[in-house]
C-alpha cells in the first residue's frame, strides 16, 4: 500500500523526470496547486489518481511501483533532464558529450536531444 508521503515523492520524482512542475501538473490536470497537493498527501480518489497519471503521461500503476533494484549509482540533472549513470563509461560519455557541446558552442537544448 501507498502512503501519503510515499505518493506525494513519486509524484515529485515524476515531474522531475518529466521536467515539470507541480503546479505546471495542476493546471494540465485542470485544477488549483492546492487542490492537488491535498490530493497527493492526503487520501485521493481514484480517478484523481488516473488524472495524475495521464497528465503526467504514465501508467497509473507507476504511481504506486517501489523502485527496483538496479545498476544505477547516481543521476545526472542538467536543465531539468534527469540521466541514470549505471557505471564510469555512463559518466565519461556524458562528459564528453558535454565538453564537444560546449566547444561547438552548441546550446544544452542541443545536449538534451541527445538523452
Amino acid at each position: 500500500m501507498i502512503t501519503e508521503s510515499r505518493l506525494s515523492e513519486k509524484v515529485k520524482l515524476l515531474c522531475k523526470i518529466k521536467g515539470i512542475a507541480q503546479k505546471d501538473l495542476a493546471e494540465k490536470m485542470g485544477i488549483l496547486p492546492e487542490s492537488l497537493n491535498r490530493a497527493i498527501k492526503g487520501n485521493p480518489h481514484l480517478s484523481t489518481l488516473y488524472n495524475i497519471a495521464n497528465a503526467l503521461e504514465v501508467d497509473v500503476t507507476e504511481l504506486f511501483e517501489t523502485p527496483k533494484k538496479t545498476n544505477v549509482k547516481g543521476y545526472l540533472e542538467i536543465e531539468g533532464v534527469i540521466t541514470p549513470i549505471h557505471n564510469l563509461e555512463d559518466l565519461v560519455q556524458i562528459t564528453e558529450r558535454l565538453v564537444s557541446t560546449f566547444k561547438e558552442g552548441t546550446c544544452l537544448g542541443e545536449f538534451k536531444k541527445a538523452f
